[in-house]
């Protein structure tokens, strides 16, 4: 790796990187809470 292949990043790419992250790791959360949510034993599914 050579010193004219490393570029610098602008801090907006780490921005926008760093918000989808955070995008993808809140559909997850909200992902699993949903699955994962309490459900009553009494109701029965027909």
């Amino acid at each position: 790796m050579t010193q004219s292949s490393i570029e610098k990043t602008l801090w907006t790419d780490h921005l926008t990187a760093l918000a989808y992250g955070v995008d993808s790791a809140l559909v997850l959360v909200l992902l699993a809470v949903w699955l994962f949510r309490p459900r009553s034993l009494t109701r029965e599914y027909k």
